[in-house]
């Protein structure tokens, strides 16, 4: 019988293994771009450096803070009882040691004219503490800067929101110790937010305070850890974002935050004055959110990091603006446009005019258009086949969200876990490494369907019916909820800046250098902008909101493995021939 060799069988081999290693060197790569990614996205949640003392004495001192939160915090104190007396009177004392001019003012609930929610005893007197500055300037431009004191009832408050509180105090310190201010700062320290805002209410009734207010700075908690986030500000925001962006010190704020929260049913002070026609910004963290409105909520579990960071946000944006002039003021009033704004690493937040969504959009849909058309005239795709991969990713995409839902489920069973209004589940232990099992499930999904489709439509095919999505939604979002569209217009248009050029070579493959700088604008981007997203969501509505945040974690799934893909098909791996295999075999 006659032996028989392929002619090239060596060649062959040489290739495969030649492949093999520059295949796992690109898989290499791809993860490191990932975890880079990863990593300057979720650096902005880090907490400021720790202070090294002695602080000066006109900056933020975390530990003179902490000295106010542990008097505040001591126990519950909810509004009419003695504990919130004793509260309100240590309050009192400090701006009084401090040579600030301060003054209670007290007023039965029956007599505020627009409470908004309903009150069990309206006969209950609210005590709202405000403490002057007053500015060198005659003109009627002052700031206020304003946190609720009344703890819920059975917790301590330290969080919730006893930071503002301490914020607060610090603050009036620092400011004390500093010149005097041009404008007239106003520190409000209000009673029964708990109860329904309702000493806010009864502030808003100030009309001589309110006229000269301008600018009102509120401060929330919404869990006893994470980063204090600028979440909602007034319409017509751009002024008062580039300010922030200027002034503040590790400034931390999501345009998208600031649509979903508009959307939702929740109130904060910050509601009253905003309802009032009043610009201004309401700062929150939400992390640990067990602990919120808890008896847990204490001292001992407050977060130095959290307490710093909010403090390095709000006195420098309250010292602008105790010495900005009227011109400034008046800009800030006259601004007719919303600002998109997002962090980039720690300290840098990006700001643009919503303005420049549309004509943005306009320009990636233009873009799109030319690669797209190329594409199919160089028949480097085929614009059927990538339809129906569009179709297969969405199907995919409902099919992830109904297993997560479905293990949601079936975890909040087996612990015993109620589901409050369909979506939270409190208490959950171990949810952060539950909510990482569940990405990494979907991930796996995900990379098992988009092998399927690769090898059934080929790379090109599938990575254009993944753009197809990220256009999409680029289109929804600039329309529809202009704040978040940044975190779609964005990937997309560096996706068809890298994509484009290859569609214009003459040659199959392409450079290894470019099929490696490829990679980084079809990957970084969708993980950098997506992750705090889906992080924020679920520290903020539990880990009942999974099915969601898979969802989006999908999308970028998605898109790393499409491009990462699509970079192996078409890379030519440096160093390997191909091998001329001829089909009749030799005999010997």
């Amino acid at each position: 019988m006659p032996i028989r060799f392929a002619k090239g069988d060596r060649s062959m081999r040489r290739q495969s293994r030649g492949t093999k290693v520059f295949r796992g060197a690109m898989a290499t790569f791809v993860l490191l771009i990932v975890i880079i990614g990863l990593g300057v996205s979720f650096s902005q949640f880090a907490p400021p450096p720790a202070q090294q003392n002695p602080v000066p004495e006109g900056d933020f001192s975390i530990d003179r803070a902490m000295g106010y939160l542990k008097e505040v915090a001591k126990e519950p104190h909810p509004s009419g009882s003695a504990a919130h007396a004793e509260v309100r009177d240590y309050l009192v004392q400090q701006f009084q040691q401090l040579g600030i001019e301060v003054e209670v003012q007290q007023k039965e609930i029956s007599q505020i004219k627009n409470v908004i929610y309903p009150q069990e005893d309206p006969k209950l007197s609210m005590y709202n503490i405000l403490a002057t500055i007053p500015g060198k300037s005659d003109s009627d431009n002052a700031v206020l800067i304003t946190a609720h004191y009344d703890s819920k009832k059975g917790s301590p408050g330290t969080s919730d929101d006893g930071y503002g509180v301490a914020t607060i105090l610090e603050s009036a310190r620092a400011i004390k110790n500093g010149p005097q201010p041009q404008n007239t700062i106003y520190f409000l320290l209000s009673d029964g937010e708990e109860l329904g805002l309702v000493g806010a209410s009864a502030f808003a009734e100030n009309k001589s305070i309110m006229d000269q207010t301008k600018v009102i700075i509120n401060m929330e908690a919404r869990g006893n850890k994470g980063v204090p986030v600028l979440f909602e500000t007034n319409t017509n925001n751009l002024e008062l974002i580039q300010t922030f962006q200027k002034e503040a010190q590790y400034p931390i704020a999501y345009s998208f935050a600031y649509e979903v929260y508009r959307l939702l049913p929740n109130d904060t002070d910050f509601t009253v004055y905003k309802n009032s026609g009043k610009q201004g910004y309401n700062f929150a963290n939400i992390d640990g959110r067990d602990f919120y409105h808890a008896a847990k909520d204490t001292y001992d579990q407050a977060s130095t990091g959290t307490l710093q960071h909010l403090g390095l946000q709000v006195l420098p944006l309250l010292k602008k603006y105790a010495f900005m002039d009227a011109a400034q003021f008046k800009g800030i009033e006259d601004s007719d446009h919303n600002a998109v704004y997002f962090p980039l690493f720690q300290k840098n937040l990006i700001v643009y005019s919503e303005a420049y969504v549309i004509p943005l959009l306009i320009g990636l849909l233009l873009l799109a258009l030319v690669t797209l058309s190329v594409a199919i005239k160089k028949q480097h795709i085929r614009f059927s086949k990538t339809l129906i991969v569009f179709l297969l990713i969405l199907g995919s995409l409902v099919v992830i969200a109904g297993l997560i839902l479905l293990c949601i489920r079936v975890i909040a069973y087996l612990m015993g876990l109620p589901i409050h209004e369909n979506i939270y589940i409190y208490n959950v232990p171990y949810s952060g490494w539950i909510m990482i099992a569940l990405t990494l499930l979907a991930t796996l999904l995900c990379f098992i369907g988009a092998k399927a489709m690769v090898k059934k439509f080929g790379a090109g095919n599938a990575a254009f019916g993944m753009l197809y999505h990220w256009l999409i939604l680029a289109v929804l979002t600039s329309v529809f909820v202009k704040g978040m569209s940044y975190v779609f217009v964005l990937p997309a248009a560096l996706s068809l800046l890298a994509i484009l050029p290859l569609m214009f070579r003459s040659e199959k493959r392409i450079p290894t250098f470019y099929g490696y700088g490829f990679i980084i604008p079809m990957v970084i981007p969708s993980v950098m902008l997506l992750s705090p997203i889906i992080y924020l969501i679920f520290v903020s509505m539990t880990i009942g909101i999974a099915p969601v945040t898979n969802v989006l974690s999908s999308l970028a799934a998605f898109n790393v493995i499409f491009a990462s893909l699509w970079a192996f098909d078409n890379t030519a791996a440096p160093g390997i021939q191909k091998a001329r295999i001829r089909n009749k075999p030799i005999e010997l």
